[in-house]
């Protein structure tokens, strides 16, 4: 949550405010038994940074408004900025400044006290955690954990009263510590398993312990394929994850939930299994495109493994799929960060920065291009063994290994939650809080106002501001029944698989064009004829013109209303993505329209061969473009 680095502008001052918080954490780790004194004191020196870092990210624009008040009110009297500032830094360790931060943040005191005290209560379940399950991480290890070696806190978003993900390493290697129920990874790697029998190089999810309220994952690490055919793997096994993600229902496989380690793709965070698809939205633009836009948000771009660029609070064009978020594709986005610090000219700037690089990539310089086959083939592979499971009643009994799973439903995109965390600790916000509060009801009932699945009871946008207070990010999740089950399955059995495929292949057309966005040099492509040959031209041209158009047809979506449209990579503001199409001439409905037409002319004349259905395509593309005049 907060604002981008500091660069430790203020970090003597924040030390001074947080050093009550910080020294209790440290005693209560230090006195905790079954830790060593070296353990101790990795975890307390971690656990106080933990803090600090968070205590910073919600202090630092209230030290720069009180900079700037001592500044213009004479306080600061050195002769340069870079003294004014020591000269502030000297006020603002002492009791009064207390004093002053209370009179004008009424809420700040206690505000800070409770998240930082939630964090602190966190930590402290955490290192006793590590005490209980010592002896039985040997599972994931391999080996005994021996002696804790190093920590690293905080990792990833706040949730549920302080709890973040921790790395830990031990004598005996690292492992992950998850502050959720780790049941449904075990499901999934279950189902894997069976499902595989045993195949070395299938896809996997991380070894796991489960504790119920907690859990800890092995360790995975990132390593690049070592030749060609460990990347062919690598991608269809990519299609094998694109396959049981559209048959579980799972979203949220982000770049950083993917760790490549050779040729497989291991998911690290699978909590968002069984999400339920959006509700139905009338476009009032005609059924076909209804059932468009509904494809899309059912389809396998909801997973998060396969390119989308979806326009979103500050990262507008910014690919974060697992199979993207390609080197030289990405624009840089712009965040807040303190400038001029150390001098009291500092101030909040926004500074461009590039997304920062995962571990979700199988090489250096991965070029999609080249596997697009191998991808789309394996999702037919899997998907056509799912249908035949299903044919034989064999595969609804092995989805019941999930039921009672504790799934996480993400019904904001978290970077709302940020923006309107944000704002929640800025300094006016701690001024007048309850106008501050007013503020973020409103911006999140106007969000659910203009989307499908947020929540909009009042209890609920209630809770979510209570938790923000307290710099948490708000987390719905619920336990799996057999009435979400089957709507999932009900889900898959409903998908029609060629716009699926076709769904596959122009995401991945839509990252090639991408990062042709982004390239100067501009290749041409290399368009001559592998076999020219000037026999039976009229004959060849007919049957690839009717071949086109037949298979235009059978990708177009059509509503009952007799609408019809077509699921497509389309140009916008934020670079391509998939998108049903838009009226545009050039690369949309219009030009579609215009193709019919000239096509249905040509038949009528006899230049073309005959292809059923034209003409009532033709119908309902223009129902569509009058609909949208």
């Amino acid at each position: 949550m907060g604002d981008a680095p500091s660069n430790d502008t203020f970090l003597g001052i924040i030390d001074y405010l947080t050093a009550d918080a910080r020294q209790s954490l440290a005693d209560s780790i230090c006195t905790l038994p079954g830790l060593g004194a070296g353990e101790s004191a990795i975890l307390a020196r971690e656990a106080q940074q933990a803090l600090r870092d968070n205590a910073e990210r919600k202090l630092n624009r209230i030290l720069l408004l009180e900079l700037h008040a001592a500044k213009l009110s004479g306080q600061l009297s050195a002769a340069d900025e870079n003294g004014k500032f020591a000269q502030f830094l000297q006020l603002a360790t002492q009791d009064a400044f207390k004093d002053t931060l209370r009179r004008r943040y009424p809420v700040l005191e206690a505000r800070l006290q409770r998240a930082l005290g939630q964090q602190s209560k966190a930590i402290v379940d955490l290192a006793r955690r590590i005490v209980a399950d010592r002896d039985a991480l040997a599972a994931l290890l391999n080996r005994p954990a021996g002696d804790l070696c190093g920590a690293s806190l905080g990792r990833g978003d706040v949730h549920d009263g302080g709890q973040s993900v921790a790395q830990l390493t031990f004598e005996g290697g690292k492992v992950m510590y998850k502050p959720r129920s780790l049941r449904v990874d075990q499901a999934l790697e279950s189902f894997l398993h069976d499902l595989f029998q045993g195949a070395a190089d299938r896809i996997r999810v991380p070894a796991a312990l489960d504790r119920g309220a907690y859990g800890w994952t092995a360790f995975v690490e990132h390593r690049y394929c070592e030749n060609q055919d460990e990347l062919k793997t690598f991608y269809r096994n990519i299609g094998h994850w694109l396959a049981v993600l559209r048959l579980l229902g799972g979203t949220d496989v982000h770049h950083e939930n993917l760790i490549a380690c050779g040729p497989v793709p291991c998911v690290v965070d699978v909590e968002s299994l069984f999400v339920p698809e959006p509700p139905p939205q009338a476009s009032e633009l005609g059924q076909a495109v209804d059932l468009a836009d509904a494809m899309i948000r059912s389809s396998v771009l909801r997973t998060g493994l396969v390119p989308f660029r979806a326009p979103a609070l500050g990262m507008d064009g910014v690919d974060i799929s697992a199979i993207g978020a390609l080197p030289g594709q990405q624009p840089k986005i712009r965040v807040p960060e303190i400038v001029n610090h150390g001098t009291s000219e500092a101030r909040v700037g926004l500074v461009s920065i590039d997304l920062d690089m995962a571990r979700n990539h199988p090489c250096e310089s991965p070029d999609i291009s080249r596997y697009w086959p191998d991808i789309v083939a394996g999702f037919q592979q899997l998907t056509g063994r799912f249908a035949a499971l299903h044919r034989d009643g064999a595969l609804a009994p092995k989805l019941s290994v999930f039921l009672g799973c504790r799934i996480r439903q993400i019904l904001r995109p978290t970077q709302i939650y940020v923006e309107v965390m944000r704002m929640l600790w800025h300094p006016a916000s701690l001024h007048d809080e309850p106008s501050a509060i007013e503020r973020a009801r409103d911006l999140l009932e106007k969000n659910s106002a203009a989307s499908l699945v947020a929540p909009k009871e009042a209890a609920a946008i209630a809770a979510e501001i209570d938790d923000m207070r307290y710099g948490d990010v708000p987390v719905f999740a619920n336990e799996l029944d057999r009435a979400q089950l089957d709507e999932i399955f009900q889900a898959w059995q409903a998908m029609r698989l060629d716009l699926e495929e076709l769904t596959i292949r122009g995401a991945l057309v839509t990252a090639h064009l991408n990062t042709r966005l982004n390239d100067d040099k501009r290749v041409p492509y290399d368009l001559r004829p592998r076999d020219p040959s000037a026999q039976d031209l009229d004959r060849r041209r007919r049957a690839m013109a009717a071949r086109t158009v037949q298979e235009l047809l059978e990708l177009s979506v059509r509503g009952n209303d007799g609408t019809v449209t077509w699921i497509s990579p389309i140009l916008g503001r934020a670079g391509w993505a998939m998108r049903s199409l838009q009226p545009n001439l050039y690369v949309g409905l219009s030009g579609v329209a215009v193709t019919l037409a000239a096509y249905q002319r040509e038949m009528r004349a006899g230049r073309a061969d005959e292809v059923a259905g034209v003409a009532e395509a033709l119908d309902g593309v223009l129902k569509v473009l009058r609909s949208t005049e």
